[in-house]
Order: C-alpha cells, then structure tokens, then sequence
C-alpha cells in the first residue's frame, strides 16, 4: 500500500496529539495545590495509568475526594466530616491525624459540629477521636471553647480544660482562680483536670498553684498531675516530680501520695528475659524511702512474667534488706507469684535459680512453692525430692 503526503501528514499529527497527550500535557495534579506529596504521586499514578474516577472503588473513592480537599484552615470542617464517615478505623485515625493540626481559633467550632451532627445522623461516637479533638480544641480556643461547652448545660469536657492548661497555663489558671471554682455548673473535677495539664509544660507554676490550696484539693490532684506528667513526657518526668515532692515535701500525705502514684505507673514497666531492668533500676533509686511498702514489692514482683519471671527471683533478693522487707525476707512479698510464673514459664531456669543461691534468705520458702506447684501438677516424686532440699 502506497502512502501518500497527506496520509503521511495526518499519521504525524496523530503521533505528536499522543505524545502531547501522554507526556506534554499539564501535570494532572494541576490546582490541587497544597496536597500532600503522597496524595501527588497517588493522583499522577491514577492518571498515568488511564484509571478513571468513574471505576474507582466507592471507599477508593471517598479517599480520592478527602485527599483532594485542600486543607486550609477554612476547609478543614468538611475534611474531617468526610473522615468520620470512613469505615476503615485505621485510615480515619490517619485522616484526623492529618487534620487536627489544621484546627485553629477560626474554624473548631466548625469541626466539632461534624463530630455531632455525624453522631446525630449514624449513631457513631468516635469517642477517642472526639477527647483528642478536644484537646485540640483547647488548645487553640482556650476560654472560649470552655464557655460554649458550658452553655450547652452539660458537665465540661475535661480535655478542653487540659488542652487549655497545657498550652496556656497562666490563662487557664486565671480563668480558674475568677471564674472557675465558683462556677456550679463546672465539673467537681475541674481542679485536676486544670493541675494536670498545667503540670505538663509548666511544673514549675503548677507546684506554686497546688501550695496555695486545701489539703483536700492537693491530694485530689495528685493522681491528674503524675499521669498526665508520666504521658505526656515519660516516666523521668514523673521521677523529678517525686524528687522535688521529696526534698521539698508538701505534706507527709501528700508525698506518699505521689509516691504511690508514680510507683504505681514506674513499676507497670515490662521486663525481658535479658537486658535491662527498669524495675530494679527504680528501686535502686528509690527503695530506701520510707514511702517504699511491701504492696509496692508485690506490684513490682508481679511484672516479672513469662520467661523473665526468674529475674523475680533476682528482684527479689536485691530487695531483701530493705526496711519495706526486711522482717519478712524469708517470704518475702510476691514470692509466690514469682515461683508460680517461674515454673510455667522457665521451669528449667526456676531450678537452676535455688540450686545457684543457696543462701537466699527465701530459699526454703521458694523450695517449698516450687514443690506444691510440681505436686499439684501431678509430679509427686519431684515434689518430694525438692522438699528434700529443704534446709533443718
């Protein structure tokens, strides 16, 4: 077949529309400024690939859309109303992620009405989505928020107050101090949600705040001030709280108070079969304390689980001069428990243990546990020889 000009001409033209088309062309993401880059590459990919909006998946569809809203502040009401209505919990978490630092004095309360109206409409709370928004809201609305919360006659939603606190303790504390506290429509625990987010960024005016208040309201506030100190900023943070209540102690209820508080939270840490010991690094700092009681002992003896229970025993043994222990160190708090986990977890372990620590103040006593274990899990003649080993 002969080609003539012309049809050379249209073939040509035909050639270049396509490459116009497929390389040439504007960047398909073209006013979509402002995305983020993953949504870019996403969209050009789409693009690139000749899929369609048409053939997309109904929920690839809605991710579409909620990528492609711009998220400047006077946008982000709609973005978050279209997160909330995702089914996959994880990639809403994400969204709400993505938006709540975009939340600003000019449009929460914009956003909170989406938390509402899409309760009012399918029933859904999003309840840890809504308190991390509130603490958003507090953040940046302060007073404000505080005041039309409280004027829809409900109680106050704690974390406006903490969110209010932790970013502008002086403003919180003063809202407090002139309003506040004789608001009866204010939740009883509003001094501790105020304390406790005081305490995260400014612990310096929060202990100056709680000395000038009842015993009643320090001791309320403990509890707020430790957890929210040990959540937000780790658990040295809730040490040097305890460190100066120590040198600098309130009162003798209120110091035990907080010691209890970030003992309770220290000693949750879990413990590997190697490796470092948080547990027993914290006693060392602190177990000479008059604070310390054998209920600490026991709460710290029951973390030791699985195949680190044996490092219980250890625990147990660098503890056992101390005054919380002392007259019971041949049985010391926990004791039990630990033989119990040991002979469950690392049995082989367990044994090696007491035949290694001949000396050990409970040795007898842990002889005697790890035999009624072995008897009640039907080996009696193992039961019997370890009995043996018991010293006269």
């Amino acid at each position: 077949m002969k080609l003539n000009h012309k049809t050379l001409v249209a073939g040509a033209a035909l050639m270049l529309a396509f490459i116009a088309g497929r390389y040439l062309l504007p960047d398909p993401t073209s006013g979509f400024t402002g995305l983020p880059a993953e949504t870019v590459e996403a969209v050009q990919a789409w693009k690139r690939a000749g899929v369609d909006d048409t053939e997309l998946a109904p929920r690839k569809d809605m991710r579409r859309r909620i990528d492609r809203l711009h998220t400047a502040p006077s946008r982000v009401s709609s973005a978050v109303n279209q997160a909330l209505l995702l089914g996959d919990p994880v990639e809403q978490n994400q969204r709400i992620t993505d938006y709540i630092t975009k939340v600003d004095a000019s449009n929460w309360k914009a956003v909170v009405e989406q938390f509402r109206q899409i309760t009012r409409q399918t029933g859904r709370t999003h309840e840890h989505l809504w308190r991390i928004m509130m603490l958003r809201v507090g953040q940046v609305a302060g007073e404000e928020a505080i005041n039309d919360n409280l004027a829809r006659g409900g109680p106050l939603e704690d974390r406006i107050l903490v969110g209010w606190a932790m970013a502008d303790p002086a403003a919180a504390r003063a809202w407090w101090e002139s309003t506040g506290k004789t608001d009866e429509k204010t939740d009883p625990r509003l001094l501790q949600f105020l304390t406790g987010g005081m305490a995260v960024n400014d612990p310096a005016q929060t202990r100056e705040f709680l000395s000038n208040l009842s015993e009643a309201d320090k001791l309320s506030c403990v509890e707020s001030v430790i957890w929210n100190t040990l959540q937000r900023n780790g658990l040295d943070s809730a040490n040097a709280w305890l460190d100066h209540e120590l040198a600098n102690p309130t009162s003798t209820e209120v110091t035990r108070r907080t010691f209890d508080e970030v003992a309770k939270n220290a000693l949750r840490t879990g413990v590997g079969k190697q490796g470092p010991d948080p547990i027993a690094d914290w006693f060392q700092r602190y177990g000479t304390s008059q604070y310390v009681s054998a209920n600490h002992v026991a709460s710290a003896a029951d973390q030791y689980k699985g195949e680190a229970s044996v490092r219980g025993l250890d625990f147990l043994l660098n503890v056992a001069d101390l005054p919380a222990v002392r007259e019971q160190a041949g049985n010391p708090p926990g004791l039990s428990s630990v033989i119990k986990r040991a002979y469950q977890g690392d049995p082989g372990g367990l044994e090696s243990w007491l035949l290694a620590n001949p000396s050990a103040p409970f040795r007898n006593r842990a002889i005697q546990s790890y035999a009624d274990q072995l008897e009640s899990h039907g080996d009696s003649a193992r039961g019997a020889e370890w009995r043996a080993k018991i010293s006269r």
